[in-house]
Parts: structure tokens; C-alpha cells; sequence
């Protein structure tokens, strides 16, 4: 049976955990982590090691897993592009779209499979709302608007290092979902990051953005984490219209619109949408169609660099 490896056991590791060994079996996952585990921490036969140089001198892993805060994803990405090992990262592949660049082609030169764990698009109410549009079930796609307003309490260091910690750490998730439904990648972008009335968070924990993308559809969305009422789902809610009808998004349902109101619902909570582990899998057999590549990450990277800087110019930016 082949091993997985780890890196990172805090909180996003630890989810991460116990799906890697739901898939990979006991004894068969490896965690990377400064700190040993607490007991009864790991399943029976998993391994620890304080450092992934250490853990690749006697592990030979399908891929490892890269869940350490943003700042150290280089570090680790390097290490296992040097061993030739195949890596599954949390976003963002680095803290800057010039370190983005530089691990992206690293990896390219080295043959190394490289996939963004950008699991949105890839829930299964996502993608039945994509097999929609592409179905053109409400004709041509025409705009996007969403809102995503949760409670986010967290003491996590680089959240609080960040001065946009919301756009950046939970939005880029949301300029993939936009170049996901559009099917185009943005033309011009006008953001503004804040930190809402009544805000425990010690920086910007909202922002609005507006966009255009480059087949015409328009973008348009707010939100937040500092909301205690009328919560939406972590995914957003969202509405599609199209030349002949609208989609609604809400929770795990979507719900077809038509020009007369008739409605068509796809409860889709039993749906469990796309594995991350299998398209790694796929990736690492050649599979050229799997999307959030590092490539493929690198276009909703630049998508997030442009609404930074649209927000300290204070206008529209469009991509270069």
C-alpha cells in the first residue's frame, strides 16, 4: 500500500488528516510536523517526523500533503520538488505571485506534479450548477453575484499578520469559483477591503469586489467573517443569471430559474462533488485535464494581485 505524507498538523492538518487515512489505510500516512503529536493523536502505525527531509530519508510517498501556514509553503514545496515527489498544496502556493512563479516553473523543470487544493469548485452543488451552464439551461451566461457572511474566530498568526486576511485567505477561493463559472479569466477588477462595524478581528475581515471577465460576465460580490446573524454557508450564496433564466445557489441546493418561474431544485448534500486525492492521483498519471494546477493556480493568484492593488489605487485594475 502506498504512504501519503503530511506536512502541518494544526488545525487544517488535522482535517486533512483523517481523509488522508480514510483513503490511504492505517500505518499508511506520515506526519511532518514541528512538534510530536499529542497521544492517541495518530492512528495506529502512522509515523511522525519533526522535518520532511528527515521523514523522505526513510518514506517513499505517492505525494505529500503541504498544509503549513502560508509563509513557510515554499520551504516545504522546494523540499519535495528536490526529492522529485509530487505535492498536493493549500493555497496559496506561496505569499507572493513572484514566489508563485518561481515554485511553479521549479516544479515544471522537475517533472514534479504540482495541484492546489481549491475544493469549491470541486463540491458537488459547484459542479452541478457548471453542468448547467455548460447545458445552457438559462442561455448565455451574462452575470455573478454572491455574498459570503460567516463568524470566524481564530487565533492563527498569519491571519493576523495580514492586512486583508479575508480577501486574501478565503476570497482567492472565491476568484476561482468566479473564473470557474464564467469560464474566462478577468478583465478588470475593482476591490475594497475593510474591517466591518463591530469587527473583533484586528484587520480588514470584509471586502466588495466588482469585476469583468473576459467573455463579458460580470462579477459582483460582498461579504465578510465578522457576522454573528444570517449566516451563509462557507461557500457563499450565489446567483448566476443568464439571457433566459437564473441559477440560485444556496447551501447544497441549486435551483434552475426560468423566464416563466418555473424551477427545477438538484438537492445536491448527498453529492460529495470531486476528490482532491483522486485528481492528485490522476495528475500524477498524466491526466492533462485536472484543473488547479500550479499553472492553472497561478491565473486566480494574478486574479487576487490585481483586486490588492485595485484596493490601495483606489480604481479599476486590469489584467496585464
Amino acid at each position: 500500500m502506498k504512504t501519503v505524507i503530511l506536512v502541518g498538523f494544526g488545525s487544517w492538518g488535522r482535517g486533512w488528516y483523517h481523509g488522508l487515512h480514510k483513503e490511504f489505510g492505517e500505518g499508511n500516512v506520515v506526519v511532518v510536523n514541528r512538534s510530536e503529536p499529542e497521544p492517541n493523536r495518530l492512528y495506529l502505525g502512522d509515523r511522525w517526523y519533526p522535518t520532511l527531509e528527515k521523514a523522505l530519508q526513510k518514506e517513499k510517498p505517492e505525494f505529500v500533503v503541504n498544509t503549513t501556514p502560508p509563509e513557510v509553503h515554499t520551504v516545504i514545496n522546494r523540499v519535495a520538488i528536490a526529492h522529485r515527489i509530487p505535492i498536493l498544496c493549500e493555497k496559496p502556493i506561496a505569499p507572493t505571485m513572484e514566489e508563485c512563479r518561481t515554485i511553479v516553473a521549479e516544479a515544471k523543470v522537475a517533472g514534479v506534479p504540482l495541484l492546489i487544493a481549491e475544493n469549491f469548485r470541486r463540491a458537488g452543488v459547484m459542479m452541478k450548477a457548471k453542468d448547467w451552464i455548460l447545458l445552457s439551461r438559462m442561455g448565455k451566461l451574462c452575470s455573478i453575484q454572491g455574498t459570503l457572511f460567516q463568524e470566524l474566530h481564530t487565533d492563527k498568526p498569519y491571519w493576523s499578520a495580514m492586512e486583508h486576511p479575508f480577501l486574501e485567505d478565503v476570497l482567492i477561493h472565491l476568484f476561482d469559483l468566479f473564473r470557474f463559472f464564467s469560464g474566462s479569466e478577468f478583465k478588470e477588477v475593482l476591490a475594497h477591503s475593510y474591517n466591518p462595524v463591530g469587527s473583533w478581528h484586528p484587520t480588514n475581515a470584509g471586502s466588495q469586489i466588482l469585476a469583468t471577465m473576459q467573455n463579458g460576465v460580470k462579477i459582483g460580490f460582498m461579504g465578510g467573517v465578522a457576522s454573528t446573524s444570517a449566516k451563509t454557508s462557507w461557500m457563499g450564496t450565489w446567483r448566476l443569471e443568464g439571457e433566459k433564466g437564473s441559477l440560485v445557489i444556496e447551501g447544497t441546493t441549486v435551483k434552475l430559474l426560468d423566464e416563466k418561474d418555473n424551477e427545477k431544485l438538484a438537492d445536491c448534500s448527498a453529492s460529495p462533488g470531486v476528490s482532491l486525492i483522486q485528481d492528485m492521483r490522476k495528475l500524477i498519471s498524466g491526466d492533462k485535464s485536472i484543473s488547479t494546477t500550479g499553472e492553472d493556480y497561478l491565473l486566480t493568484h494574478e486574479f487576487l494581485e490585481a483586486a490588492l492593488q485595485s484596493h490601495r489605487e483606489r480604481r479599476w485594475v486590469a489584467k496585464m
